[in-house]
């Protein structure tokens, strides 16, 4: 004959039930973005160290299995139109279009760009349109010139791209070599779309359209 014998050992917020069979099994207050992922769980995407539907690192960013950015895309417009509200209550509340645009770029700017220089490359039409949708309302809000995302794109590469073609002990800076001439960085050669689009070779056909810097090189 069986006996079930249960136990409720409470300490903090966790309880521990134990039966009589001996399985045990632990209650505990969980996060409900936790229990959402493993309902998602697939053995098979597991196996493959991602998801079956999204990989979200702590970078803040997700990009589906297939490689695609419209879940990121999507997430990013869903948190900059919830902060649009904050931009529209002070319009309200007459304020100056410079803060106006300071916020903005504290609060949904750095949102839209957040790890820019890795996805929006690879972004579809469609996402892009829907960034700078965004970007077009709160620009009618404040009431004031914002800067593109695709702008900021490029400038943030550009940037990126001098920083790693400086940097010696940068991992990718065997990426960034000089034609023999010393005034071209050797294009790298793709094959598909996706790594075409990708931060590398954006990055050295910005560094190729900039002669101010091959000036700086040739006077060093």
């Amino acid at each position: 004959m069986e006996k079930e014998l249960g136990c409720e050992i409470g300490r903090g917020k966790a309880a521990k039930t134990v039966c009589g069979r001996g399985a045990i099994i632990m209650n505990k207050w969980r996060d409900p973005a936790a229990s959402r992922q493993q309902r998602r769980y697939d053995p098979m995407a597991t196996r493959l160290g991602v998801s079956s539907t999204t990989l979200q690192p702590l970078l803040q960013w997700l990009i589906k299995i297939d490689l695609t950015w419209t879940t990121n895309c999507s997430s990013l417009v869903k948190k900059a139109h919830q902060r649009l509200f904050f931009l529209r209550t002070l319009k309200k509340h007459h304020l100056s279009s410079d803060i106006l645009v300071n916020f903005y770029r504290c609060t949904i700017e750095s949102i839209l760009t957040s790890c820019v220089t890795v996805w929006y490359g690879n972004c579809s039409a469609s996402d892009r349109k829907a960034l700078q949708k965004v970007v077009k309302t709160a620009q009618r809000i404040a009431g004031a010139s914002l800067p593109s995302i695709k702008d900021i794109y490029r400038r943030r590469c550009h940037r990126r791209a001098k920083k790693v073609s400086k940097d010696s002990c940068h991992p990718a800076h065997g990426l960034f070599t000089l034609m023999p001439s010393g005034r071209r960085y050797r294009s790298l050669q793709t094959k598909t779309s996706r790594f075409r689009n990708s931060f590398f070779p954006t990055a050295v056909s910005l560094l190729n359209s900039d002669p101010s810097l091959f000036t700086s090189l040739q006077a060093q």
